[in-house]
Order: C-alpha cells, then sequence, then structure tokens
C-alpha cells in the first residue's frame, strides 16, 4: 500500500529532473563559451605583448624600423587572420617577407583593412633622437565578441587587445657618428 502512495506523490513530479538536467547543462555551456571568450582574448592580448616586444627590440637596435615593425607582424602572424597571399605557410616565406615586405607575397587578413569596421593588426614604431624606442601593436575591430551578442551584455565596444613596449635606444650608443 505504501509504493501506491510513494508512486502517487512521485507522478506530478514527471519530467522535472529532465528540465532541471538542461538548466544545468545550459549553464555549464554559458561559463564554457565565456571561458572560451575570455582565452581567446588572452591569447590576442599575449601576442600583442609578443609583437610589440619584437618591434621595440628591432628599433632599439638602430634597424631601419620597416624592418622592426615588419617583425612585429611576423611575431604576430597568429592574430592576424587567415593568410591571403601567396605565400606565408613556411618559415621562409617568413624571411622573405621581413626582408623583402609586401612584394615577397605574405599578407594576412588583418594587416591591411579594406574598410573602417574591418579587423585591423596596427603596428606603430617610434625610435625618436631621445632615450627610448617603442612599439604599440593593437588589433582594431577583432571580432572577439558577436556584435549581437555585445549589447545583451551590456558591452557597448569590443575591447581592443593592445600593447606598448618601451626600452632603451641602444642605438644611439653603437650608431654615433
Amino acid at each position: 500500500m505504501r509504493n501506491r502512495q510513494d508512486h502517487r506523490a512521485r507522478a506530478g513530479e514527471g519530467g522535472s529532473s529532465l528540465i532541471e538536467a538542461t538548466a544545468a547543462i545550459s549553464i555549464l555551456f554559458l561559463i564554457f563559451f565565456v571561458l572560451l571568450q575570455i582565452n581567446r582574448w588572452s591569447l590576442s592580448q599575449f601576442f600583442c605583448q609578443y609583437a610589440a616586444f619584437y618591434g621595440a627590440k628591432g628599433m632599439s637596435l638602430g634597424y631601419d624600423p620597416q624592418f622592426p615593425l615588419r617583425g612585429a607582424r611576423a611575431a604576430g602572424i597568429s592574430i592576424s587572420g587567415e593568410n591571403i597571399g601567396s605565400r606565408g605557410d613556411s618559415e621562409s616565406d617568413i624571411r622573405s617577407y621581413l626582408t623583402g615586405g609586401d612584394a615577397s607575397g605574405v599578407a594576412y587578413r588583418y594587416w591591411h583593412p579594406q574598410r573602417g569596421s574591418d579587423p585591423w593588426f596596427e603596428v606603430l614604431g617610434d625610435r625618436s633622437p631621445g632615450e627610448r624606442a617603442e612599439c604599440i601593436v593593437r588589433v582594431r575591430n577583432q571580432p572577439l565578441i558577436a556584435p549581437a551578442i555585445a549589447p545583451l551584455l551590456g558591452i557597448a565596444e569590443n575591447p581592443i587587445p593592445r600593447s606598448k613596449v618601451s626600452t632603451v635606444n641602444w642605438s644611439q650608443s653603437f650608431l654615433e657618428e
């Protein structure tokens, strides 16, 4: 007799475990995708830091400014979008880009934006006659958060991965005339 009463008491609870499991899985998926976005932004930030270091190092050693800026671009290939050039898949292609520039056939999507809203891997360098040499790297308009989701999260603008590295201008020490 007792089993029938337990069964009747549970009869109204049919499907509740399915709803609870669906809610829990939805929350876990949300957490997973948020962590995935944070990871993507962190990697972009890391590669911006690495590229800026590489560019500043070249600027501080007195190279022609185009060479360190190309080096910074090459260091940031991982966050430069897909390869749209005729070359760029091997280490020798990258070496030819460092010496030949855009004429080498190496090009990535974010290096040369077509419109103002396209992603842009921007590299700026400065080696003024002073004591410092610096390089700034940023990725403008990188699609980190989908534009349809950003307003729902209260984000007006995607965060811009960026880095600025400033170092001693060693070229002043050994390139004096």
